[in-house]
């Protein structure tokens, strides 16, 4: 349970702190393996069934029209933030902060 605290922290540091406090010396080559795994997974199997809501790009259009600065904060790594979010909608924000 107390790894869901950390949901989208993919950073060795914190992974290493988890495992210290369980006893567990992590191997900073076995993380990043693992992180690439996770990765290729979740392309494979997931990020497919990823679609926004069809009402968002024009919802998102509408907002710059009236001035407004778009910013998209997400704990997601930039890679799989391009991969999965077409242009259409990440060209309306300003500022994308990734994980």
């Amino acid at each position: 349970e107390e790894i869901y605290l950390y949901e989208g922290a993919f950073e060795f540091e914190v992974v290493k702190e988890l495992f210290l406090k369980k006893g567990i010396e992590p191997k900073k080559e076995v993380f990043y393996q693992a992180l690439s795994l996770q990765k290729r997974i979740f392309q494979e199997k997931y990020a497919h069934r990823i679609k926004p809501f069809e009402e968002v790009p024009e919802l998102l259009a509408l907002l710059r029209e009236k001035g407004k600065k778009l910013a998209l904060v997400t704990s997601s790594h930039r890679d799989v933030v391009e991969r999965v979010l077409p242009e259409e909608i990440r060209k309306h924000f300003s500022i994308i902060v990734t994980g």
